[in-house]
């Protein structure tokens, strides 16, 4: 073979394995199962963005805040077993915080924070036939769920398989996938006091009509590992869990070991040409843990895709309980997270070119935490982004 195809050859392995890309996502029924990307002449797709936010948060209850903040992701995917089987990799700044890639510039020391990179995912894919889909390691969430479940960052660990018994049909019922996945939230070595967390998470999903429909539960259980062991001083069971974690816990522990939450959404409609999508979804966790008044969620969106000059708008509303979610999964900026928490965001995105977006949100939302000790009252926040995006 003639040197320089044997340098690419090298340089296109060499980047494949250094760089990741977007894995396996099931946007709904449609897109559960991918259809295959473009590649290259060896089978490895290699992209990322680089984004610079500035957010402000203007707070009735503590200083206001203005971060700059920068996320940049890498990203390569490639194809095995003739087409069978595939695989990704992902790079990406703050993977230490499952929910959120952005690096706040000037976190660190008096030289600037300069941020992190670390694996944002890793996975292997089997796709026997059309039907069927199994992907095991750190994932993209395979999942049609919105951020009052899980954000739209979080990547999570284990393995999911996904059935398509219907695919592209004629018929009323287009599309009908379901997917179940085992993900471990944290392992705990030997030593350590209690079992595991970790989530079972199961949805159905389907286009019937120009509707779509998701049914979802998920069970988490061994909740109280990440609270602080009992006794002073308290002992944190993982710093970043912990940190998220506290603030849906009662006295240092969950009102429950477990947790099982039954999420149902849907929308309309599913042409990708619409001018205009409505959807809503209800939250609710099963557990009988005393905390009835805090365990139910509510969501609404519109969005309006095709405005002028190629622009979006995405307007949501949001009501979560306390106790209605895993506070740690759910969406960092509507809200933050945490405690009981409701609100409102408008987003807007306006194409600057074919690789490049101009983004502008703004939130409101209340927080307070009535199961704390001591219980918090309101807190109310209003919250501006500016991002511009460059993809690559």
């Amino acid at each position: 073979m003639d040197r320089r195809y044997r340098m690419r050859w090298v340089g296109a392995v060499v980047a494949g394995l250094l760089l990741a890309a977007p894995g396996f996502a099931a946007e709904g029924a449609a897109a559960a199962a991918d259809e295959p990307v473009k590649h290259s002449e060896l089978g490895i797709q290699i992209h990322g963005d680089a984004r610079p936010r500035m957010d402000m948060r203007f707070r009735s209850h503590q200083t206001s805040d203005q971060r700059p903040r920068v996320r940049l992701r890498l990203n390569a995917t490639g194809q095995l077993l003739n087409g069978h089987g595939y695989w990704g990799v992902g790079l990406a700044t703050n993977t230490a915080d499952p929910v959120s890639r952005n690096t706040t510039l000037g976190g660190g020391d008096v030289n600037g924070s300069g941020g992190n990179i670390g694996l944002d995912f890793v996975y292997l894919g089997w796709r026997p036939g059309p039907e069927l889909d199994l992907v095991a390691g750190k994932m993209k969430n395979p999942l049609w769920e919105s951020g009052g479940i899980f954000d739209g960052d979080l990547t999570p660990e284990g393995g999911a398989v996904t059935w398509l018994p219907v695919r592209g049909s004629s018929g009323p019922v287009k599309n009908l996938a379901m997917t179940s996945a085992f993900w471990w939230v944290r392992e705990f070595t030997s030593g350590k006091v209690g079992s595991d967390t970790y989530c079972w998470a199961n949805q159905v999903r389907s286009d019937i009509g120009p509707v779509r429909t998701g049914l979802g539960l998920y069970y988490f259980t061994g909740l109280n590992a990440l609270a602080p062991l009992p006794g002073p001083p308290l002992v944190p069971r993982g710093a970043a869990a912990m940190a998220q974690a506290g603030n849906q816990t009662i006295s240092g522990v969950f009102p429950s070991d477990h947790m099982a939450v039954l999420s149902g959404r849907v929308s309309y409609p599913t042409n990708p040409n619409a001018s205009v999508r409505v959807g809503a979804g209800i939250i609710q966790n099963m557990t009988n843990d005393g905390l009835s008044a805090q365990r139910t969620g509510y969501e609404g969106w519109i969005e309006l895709p095709k405005l002028a000059g190629r622009s979006k708008l995405t307007l949501i509303y949001r009501d979560l309980n306390q106790n209605a979610t895993f506070s740690p999964w759910s969406d960092s900026d509507l809200g933050e997270g945490t405690g009981y928490r409701a609100g409102v965001q408008a987003s807007w995105t306006i194409p600057l070119g074919k690789n490049a977006d101009f983004g502008l949100s703004y939130f409101h939302y209340d927080r307070n935490q009535p199961n704390a000790v001591p219980a918090t009252g309101a807190m109310s926040t209003n919250r501006i982004q500016i991002d511009v995006t460059g993809k690559f």
